[in-house]
């Protein structure tokens, strides 16, 4: 093979290896120890219905989900 023909693949090999490595890498470094850009803590809105009360049986959705076989 010619001197161009192994740059040119060297190069997708390169560019496919950054596409799948460089956002996991990423992920990896915002969450990684140290990270202080997550909130410190958790808050719920809202009060909790005590004790809790099951849904009615009979509940229709507004927009039934059809399967494949329905069509």
């Amino acid at each position: 093979m010619s001197d161009a023909i192994k740059n040119k693949n060297r190069i997708s090999m390169v560019t496919l290896f950054a596409m799948f490595a460089l956002p996991t890498l990423l992920a990896l470094w915002l969450l990684g120890p140290g990270e202080d850009w997550m909130p410190a803590r958790d808050t719920n809105n809202g009060t909790l219905i005590a004790p809790a009360r099951p849904l009615p049986v009979d509940l229709a959705l507004s927009s039934p989900a059809r399967s494949i076989s329905d069509r």
